[in-house]
């Protein structure tokens, strides 16, 4: 049976997928094109047009990526072996640090 860490890593490798997918089609195919353009505002305008769409969906997959790995951390205990807050049972940012 799949468990949520499983979900969140699958969930996590698609976020990161799409924005990383993302990022290198707007510099190695929208970008080149609207260069190409002869008339600099409609080159512009593309671009424009292009990457305000990406940059619409990747203001949900980023932060989604960085909630999916904040969960398989929290899940898989990753949260530092001597901190006090998981002495305490509970996980901080702080917690990280790897210092005793």
């Amino acid at each position: 049976m799949i468990d949520d860490v499983e979900v969140a890593r699958a969930l996590h490798v698609v976020f990161v997928a799409h924005w990383i997918g993302g990022v290198a089609f707007v510099t190695l195919v929208a970008l080149p094109l609207a260069r190409s353009y002869a008339d600099a505002a409609k080159g512009w305008a593309l671009f424009e047009a292009i990457e305000s769409r990406f940059a619409a969906q990747v203001r949900v997959s980023i932060p989604l990526a960085g909630a999916t790995g904040l969960w398989m951390a929290w899940r898989l205990d990753l949260s530092g072996a001597c901190s006090p807050s998981r002495r305490l049972g509970r996980w901080t940012p702080w917690s990280c640090s790897g210092r005793c």
